[in-house]
């Protein structure tokens, strides 16, 4: 099974996954298991069992009829280069060893999304172990049983859950991560797994470093954590973060934050500027600092409001030295600055694109969709749409209209529940309700932490970039109504 790989055995990044391909069949695999089993087990209504068992039925159809499955153009450069031995940074060393180790398990593209299915299932039993053991009626339990079931197949969940890409697998763990505070990580043990999750997400997301600081403070304000776990977090983060952050990129020769990572940071404000502004009133100094690093035409004729084209279809310095780089910086923070109001205006507009609050679309849905769908297969699959030979491949056109199923549009319950305009309701009034459900509203924070980050920085309109509310929203309802219920807001174990 990994022996197919072995021509690359002068390449430590392949000798490492090679190593944790055998511990993922070994061991990960089973335990994984095992706690997804144990987890099942805890739910003890019988009529609650039916429809964790009815969920995972469901996702085991929807997993067959679309495998091999649909992977985001990100993940194809990946491919490519980790099949030459290489880790790719750009999508973070964990994802590398993720597609990589998958690849020399299964052969295939199916390893993600079989990992997104097991995980979201786990986070769904967790949930539903929590609404188990409530003192509810029967019948309100089954009537939020059968409201959270119907939740967890929306539309949104079945598209980013089936669709391989790094933002999904993050905005799981992430999940995995709130539910700490349901569980109570108390023991030495725990703490330092826990603290290696919170590591692994600072990897997965640059900017979810922010949570290596956050989660502590909430823990300790939660009165979970005493000064002996924190100094058991510090010292476990300081020495795991510096091993996975510096030593093990160095040792593989990867950058997980190159230059240009960080240039397309830059694109879509940059070029919102050029596209407005006449060149003419921009300096000759600015222009010359920018087109040393990306063509300044391109930024002004290549110009998407939700995407950053000049960096895909247009002229870009692929050899950026750190000079180059540092001048270039310096004139975009200054024209960012001069013309804040054009920059604020294409975030807001981004923003809504990404929440799916209106024209245009997320990313997500791309007008290819309705206009091009051949192009959309091709693009989003590298298979036909249709096919005779290969019949499977028309779980596209599923694909397809499970999308179109989801887009905004002149009907009112899509507008509503075809948005993300409910779970960012539901994540503000868990932080206004932080002192009477405070380990919901700690876990709104992991969420809406992220915003205000992804407002200014978000290089495009991704609709997976903020999956994290929608998941939040799919088992925080469930809580809330649970502890709403029940009058005083008991914390359960789940």
């Amino acid at each position: 099974m990994l022996s197919g790989l072995h021509y690359f055995s002068a390449s430590p990044f392949v000798k490492i996954c090679e190593i944790l391909a055998y511990i993922t069949i070994i061991f990960l695999i089973p335990l994984g298991v095992y706690c997804l089993y144990k987890q099942f087990l805890k739910i003890k209504n019988t009529k609650i069992k039916f429809f964790a068992l009815a969920l995972c039925c469901s996702y085991g159809l929807l997993f067959y009829m679309f495998i091999p499955g649909f992977t985001s153009v990100d993940d194809g450069f990946a491919l490519t280069e980790l099949t030459k031995g290489n880790a790719w940074g750009w999508q973070s060393l964990t994802y590398s060893f993720f597609l990589s180790v998958g690849m020399m398990i299964t052969g295939g593209l199916s390893f993600p999304t079989i990992m997104n299915i097991l995980l979201f299932l786990y986070l769904s039993f967790k949930a539903l172990s929590f609404l188990d053991k409530a003192n509810l009626s029967e019948k309100k339990k089954l009537l939020l049983c059968a409201g959270f079931f119907l939740l967890a197949l929306h539309p949104f969940n079945q598209g980013l859950l089936l669709f391989q890409n790094r933002d999904t697998l993050f905005s799981l763990l992430l999940m995995l991560l709130g539910m700490c505070f349901i569980s109570k990580i108390t023991g030495i043990i725990d703490v330092i797994l826990f603290s290696a999750l919170v590591v692994v997400l600072g990897d997965l997301r640059q900017e979810a470093k922010v949570y290596l600081v956050v989660v502590p403070i909430l823990f300790y304000w939660l009165k979970q954590w005493n000064w002996s776990q924190l100094r058991v977090y510090i010292v476990s983060v300081l020495l795991l973060g510096f091993g996975y952050y510096k030593l093990l990129p160095q040792y593989l020769n990867t950058n997980p934050y190159s230059y240009h990572y960080q240039l397309t940071t830059y694109v879509l404000p940059l070029s919102q500027i050029f596209y407005e502004k006449p060149i003419s009133e921009i300096s000759e100094e600015h222009i010359s600092n920018i087109d040393a690093v990306i063509s300044t035409e391109s930024l002004k004729s290549k110009f998407n409001p939700v995407d950053i084209d000049p960096f895909h279809h247009g002229k870009v310095n692929w050899d950026i030295s750190s000079e180059q780089m540092e001048k270039f910086k310096k004139s975009a923070h200054v024209l960012l600055l001069e013309n804040w109001r054009i920059v604020l205006d294409n975030r807001i507009y981004l923003t809504r694109s990404m929440l799916n609050l209106g024209e245009p679309w997320p990313l997500f849905f791309q007008d290819t969709l309705r206009e091009s769908p051949e192009d959309f297969s091709e693009f989003m699959t590298r298979l036909s749409l249709k096919s005779e030979d290969y019949p499977i491949s028309n779980f596209a056109v599923r694909y397809k209209n499970l999308l179109s199923a989801s887009i905004n549009n002149e009907i009112l319950f899509v507008k509503v529940f075809g948005s993300y305009l409910l779970p960012l309701c539901f994540t503000i009034m868990m932080l206004l309700l932080f002192k009477s459900y405070s380990v919901l509203a700690s876990m709104a924070v992991l969420v809406a932490i992220r915003l205000p980050i992804l407002f200014i920085l978000a290089p495009a309109g991704y609709l997976k970039y903020i999956y994290s509310i929608f998941l939040f929203f799919t088992f925080g309802l469930l809580i809330y109504l649970v502890q709403r219920f029940e009058k005083n807001g008991i914390d359960h174990e789940a």
